[in-house]
């Protein structure tokens, strides 16, 4: 749907923001450790297999669950479940939803009829592996029947639906990489074409010895099958993989109109999405830029921007040499040369690693932007430590462009093929 079409009172603000993320748990964890650059990497749980090379992962640590889910209900859930529902209640509160009670969070208003849009990349996977290896190994006696409803990927969603008592629209995206900004861009046209009103939205994935391994054995990590240092630098020349990363990052979103009914300040805007498909096999990102051009265009086009207006942009380069040269070349096909007219560039990735949750992490990055009128820095490279093209890349520590923020453009592109970038404004 285009901008210009939508009903003032159906447009789509953000109203809470929140994050379990391996910078902590809450937004302010998680923005003050992107602008400063924090380092999350560390090693991973557990033995690495024969001939693993990777053994660095942004996971998340320090993690207490019950401070906010009382025990009995947290034997109940994995992992992701447990991210899930504590970055939800964060992000409910945050939007003025949900309120603290001496026994458990109350709703402000009616929670019924709010949809749940989820995107995960491997939810269910460390449950999958566990079932499976006690049925393999032990046989029948050795299933754990708890286990078996944390095996679907859209169970993070459904244990946020019975904690809040959310009824409304309830939907899991599993795209790859792409999965958690698809599920944004599904709940935004929601509100739009009016379904609800509100909308709870995470990109969530979790940590997986099994996945880990594979990856590693098909040589998509860092360090790779060329060697050299295990580290993420997207856009970098000495760039050798990407690297994994787990956490849940929510947003509440609302149509204007409901916002404005009950005193909420929005902490921004969905403008605009576009969305494209690529030819490829289903573990590579494509070896051609042009529906990279496409997604970007039809996200400025759908929010009434031309490219002048975007003040940022958050890539989707995560390391991986095919993606991050095509990504450059599309931005610079829409922007124009880095020296001249591109807009300052970065990539969260290189300091949260890769998931399915990572498109919902750049949009409160992106919220972070418009707030601070400054960039976060990309790490693990220099500027003029580009592969090519160049790209405006920020490195070192946080930018102040000459002219302060008014939208920012995020890019989210899956290997495989599925593409989605999306406008964020001020509201």
């Amino acid at each position: 749907m285009n901008s210009e079409t939508v009903p003032a009172e159906r447009e789509v603000v953000v109203t809470g923001i929140s994050a379990v993320s391996p910078m902590g748990t809450g937004r302010e964890a998680l923005i003050r450790g992107l602008w400063s650059g924090e380092n999350a990497w560390g090693a991973v749980p557990g033995e690495p297999v024969k001939g693993q090379r990777a053994v660095l992962a942004a996971l998340v640590r320090e993690f207490e669950p019950r401070a906010h889910i009382p025990v009995m209900k947290l034997r109940r859930m994995d992992y992701c479940s447990r991210f899930s529902v504590v970055a939800a209640q964060l992000a409910l509160e945050d939007a003025g939803l949900l309120r603290r009670g001496e026994k458990a969070p109350e709703p402000v208003i009616d929670l019924g009829p709010c949809g749940i849009f989820f995107g995960t990349g491997t939810a269910g996977s460390t449950s999958v592996a566990e079932y499976l290896q006690g049925l393999l190994v032990e046989g029948t006696e050795g299933q754990f029947p708890m286990l078996f409803p944390n095996t679907v990927p859209n169970a993070p969603a459904g244990q946020v639906s019975i904690r809040f008592c959310i009824r409304g629209p309830n939907a899991t995206v599993s795209q790859r990489e792409s999965s958690g900004l698809h599920a944004l861009a599904m709940a935004a046209e929601s509100i739009r074409h009016g379904r609800c009103d509100v909308a709870l939205v995470e990109g969530v994935d979790e940590y997986s010895i099994e996945l880990l391994a594979f990856y590693d054995r098909m040589g998509f990590l860092s360090p790779g099958r060329s060697g050299g240092g295990e580290s993420c630098r997207p856009f970098s020349a000495r760039r050798n993989g990407w690297m994994v990363g787990e956490g849940a990052y929510a947003l509440v979103l609302e149509s204007a109109g409901h916002a404005r009914c009950r005193g909420a300040a929005p902490l921004g805007r969905v403008l605009g999405t576009g969305w494209s498909g690529s030819t490829c096999s289903t573990y590579r990102w494509p070896e051609e830029h042009g529906a990279y051009v496409r997604c970007m265009h039809e996200a400025l086009a759908s929010s009434g921007l031309d490219a002048g207006a975007v003040g940022a942009v958050m890539a989707s380069a995560n390391g991986n040499q095919v993606l991050d040269r095509m990504e450059a070349l599309a931005l610079e096909e829409v922007f124009g040369p880095a020296a001249h007219t591109m807009p300052p560039v970065t990539a969260v990735k290189s300091l949260l690693g890769e998931s399915g949750a990572g498109g919902v992490a750049q949009v409160l990055a992106a919220l972070g932007v418009l707030d601070s009128g400054t960039v976060p820095p990309t790490t693990g490279g220099e500027a003029d430590d580009t592969g090519g093209p160049d790209v405006n890349l920020v490195t070192g520590e946080a930018t102040r462009p000459q002219q302060a923020p008014g939208a920012v453009l995020v890019n989210s592109f899956a290997s495989g093929g599925s593409n989605v970038s999306m406008v964020i404004a001020h509201a």
